[in-house]
């Protein structure tokens, strides 16, 4: 049996500017990471949003994010909700990253990871 856990990345609440979330990571035994993005409420002209999971390892000099391929989720321009899996999990530290632009843009979102220790999937 899975083992699961929660890690909420990003609590639902309007950002109108690009951010990022705490380093979170030490996963341990984690497999596995399936991404929740839901974004509730967009305003703003020409609002756009991409949010992509971001790693590191502490053996890398200077702690420098790297951009894994397939780790982004689709630009949101309105309302929308899209699942993400991160299969299997490499790097030992994680953050979420979301970039903002438009003309007076707000997104409201969440982030939700759900972690598991099933093996990665062939």
């Amino acid at each position: 049996m899975a083992i699961k856990d929660v890690l909420i990345l990003h609590s639902s609440a309007a950002e109108t500017a690009t951010g990022q979330s705490a380093d979170f990571g030490e996963f341990g035994s984690f497999m596995r990471a399936v991404l929740y993005l839901n974004v509730t409420a967009v305003s703003g002209t020409t609002p756009s949003m991409t949010v992509k999971l971001q790693e590191r390892s502490p053996a890398v000099t200077g702690g420098q994010y790297f951009d894994p391929s397939g780790y982004a989720f689709t630009a949101a321009t309105g309302v929308t909700s899209e699942r993400k899996v991160i299969d299997p999990l490499y790097a030992v530290r994680y953050r979420a990253v979301w970039t903002i632009s438009g003309t007076t843009p707000s997104f409201t979102f969440s982030l939700v990871a759900v972690l598991s220790t099933e093996e990665p999937v062939p």
